[in-house]
């Protein structure tokens, strides 16, 4: 019976390889049937049903998994993932606990505070790398505003996987990237593409300031670069910021808010300071 297990699994992967999820999920069940105390074919259930996101169906497989082999760390973090993608907080905890992350006392979702972290969003449709903070192992809030390509929002949450896909680096620090799985919970802004003329960096900075005191998201679109595969999932250098001798007065701005009105309110207060000022383009690029 152990033979045939082991070809099974085997089989099992070379058709997942293939993308022939189905007949994966088939030979995978046979695995477990003819050996039923193996953890790696519970592990495979639990993966494949993860990439189809069959959450209660992966929390189950997963966490038999683990009850074979408490050493199967891969399992415990699938565990997590479909734990928290079902709310199922106690089980995350334990999850998390089981891989060996410290978690702190208390029910309900974490908050562990863990830092900032690049997330790559839609990443099989139009895949873009935004900055978030991230809750924990597998749960991240946006903080940047994304291109409206992305479908994705300001204060969005994320679930997010485990496997480093690339590096990036803020202030000096490396950073891994992590692939994200589903949106948990719009963020609740709509996002809004503005054109403006911006003459220096001093009235940027005041474009900011304002942002920040009225709770707008907001992001030079004009400095994002856009990446090939490869060097997206590599380690970009980072872009140093503009100085007064290279700016460029005509930016595309990306701004989060929760209606028109907040936008407008924003920019007209702007504008008013300075004739040099200029708004060439207004307009709703996302909204949910």
């Amino acid at each position: 019976m152990r033979l045939f297990s082991h070809l099974s699994n085997e089989l099992g992967r070379s058709f997942q390889d293939r993308g022939w999820f189905r007949a994966a999920g088939t030979a995978y069940s046979w695995a477990t049937s003819l050996q039923r105390d193996w953890s790696l074919p519970w592990y495979n259930r639990g993966l494949l049903a993860k990439f189809e996101r069959r959450w209660a169906e992966s929390l189950e497989y997963n966490q038999r998994a683990t009850d074979l082999d408490p050493q199967n760390e891969p399992a415990w973090w699938n565990l997590g993932i479909a734990a928290t993608a079902l709310g199922d907080w106690a089980t995350a905890r334990r999850a998390w606990a089981g891989f060996g992350i410290k978690v702190p006392e208390g029910e309900g979702p974490l908050d562990m505070a863990l830092g900032p972290v690049p997330i790559r969003v839609s990443p099989h449709s139009r895949p873009e790398v935004v900055w978030a903070e991230r809750l924990d192992p597998a749960r991240a809030r946006i903080n940047s505003v994304p291109l409206p390509e992305c479908e994705r929002g300001y204060r969005d949450l994320l679930l997010h996987d485990g496997e480093p896909r690339g590096k990036r680096r803020l202030q000096g620090q490396e950073l891994s990237v992590f692939d994200e799985i589903e949106v948990l919970e719009p963020g609740g802004y709509q996002t809004y593409g503005v054109q403006v003329v911006c003459p220096g960096l001093d009235d940027y900075a005041d474009l900011g300031t304002r942002a920040d005191q009225a709770g707008v998201g907001l992001d030079d679109w004009s400095s994002i670069v856009a990446l090939c595969q490869h060097c997206s999932e590599g380690t970009p250098h980072e872009h140093t910021s503009p100085t007064a001798e290279s700016w460029q007065s005509d930016l595309q701005i990306g701004l989060a808010v929760h209606n028109e009105s907040q936008a407008r309110a924003l920019i007209d207060g702007w504008l008013k300071p300075s004739a040099e000022r200029k708004l060439i383009r207004f307009e709703c690029v996302f909204s949910r």
